[in-house]
Order: C-alpha cells, then structure tokens, then sequence
C-alpha cells in the first residue's frame, strides 16, 4: 500500500514536489520516515482511498434502487460531510 503527501484538501491528489524520504525519484510518503511534521502535514494512501471508493459506490447504489439514478455529486459529499461530522463531534475533532 502507498501514501502520499496530499496537495490541497479539496483535490486531494498527489502533491507532485514531495519527495520520497527513500527514494527522490519517487513522490510517495513513508511513514515513520518523512521529515516534515506529520501534525502540519496531511496524507493520503492506498488503502484509505480504497475504503472509501468502495464506500462511496455503495451510497451511490442506494440511491439507485431508491431514486432509480445515481447520487449527484453534490450529494455524495453531503453524505461524507453528515457522517464525517458525526465522527469529530464524538471524537471531539475539528
């Protein structure tokens, strides 16, 4: 499984000037070996982008039997947004 270090919350992609603590030919993150502070810095990886993907077609598929057609865009990340909410409220996050 990879991480990278993300370029803005927003896209959420790969941030192309990091370079890889082991290798600098590569851009990816590696735990426990980035130089940056890992509390200023965000990441993203394989795995977690995995979950959530198939989280995310899941959703989709329950508006399709309901509403007899996919989740807009605008309603996907609604739904991110209401359950990621819940989770810092009880985790006592931002």
């Amino acid at each position: 499984m990879g991480w990278w270090k993300i370029d803005s919350v927003e896209r959420g992609q790969v941030d192309p000037s990091h370079e890889c603590p082991t290798n600098s030919s590569l851009v990816n993150a590696v735990p426990g070996q980035e130089t940056e502070d890992s509390t200023l810095v965000m990441y993203n990886g394989d795995g977690p982008a995995d979950l959530m993907g198939e989280a995310l077609r899941k959703v989709n598929g329950q508006f399709i039997v309901a509403w007899g057609r996919p989740a807009k865009p605008d309603e996907l990340r609604a739904t991110f947004n209401f359950c990621l909410n819940g989770m810092l409220m009880e985790i006592g996050g931002e």
